[in-house]
């Protein structure tokens, strides 16, 4: 199982060693392990490696329209994959 998560700005994902109830630890591509705070942790996956998920995502980062985006964006507190949803697809997870 893998990780996607955010730590100090940027977005990381990495294979997840361990588990607890308030934090993960995480190995990344580089073999440095971190401890992830559970709320900092967006999204869990098994497919693909976590390299191709950061590199498919910066692809398709560069291609959104943000302006589009927040006219889609509810007016209370929304999730990313909510905003996915509308922008993407109905399938978008």
């Amino acid at each position: 199982m893998h990780a996607l998560f955010e730590d100090a700005g940027k977005f990381l994902a990495g294979r997840i060693l361990s588990e607890a109830d308030a934090s993960s630890q995480i190995e990344l591509a580089s073999g440095k392990r971190v401890k992830v705070k559970a709320a900092h942790i967006l999204l869990k996956f098994d497919k693909p490696e976590p390299a191709e998920l950061i590199a498919k995502a910066e692809a398709i980062a560069a291609s959104i329209e943000l302006d589009l985006a927040w006219e889609f964006a509810p007016d209370e507190e929304f999730g990313f994959a909510d905003i996915a949803r509308d922008y993407f697809s109905e399938s978008a997870r």
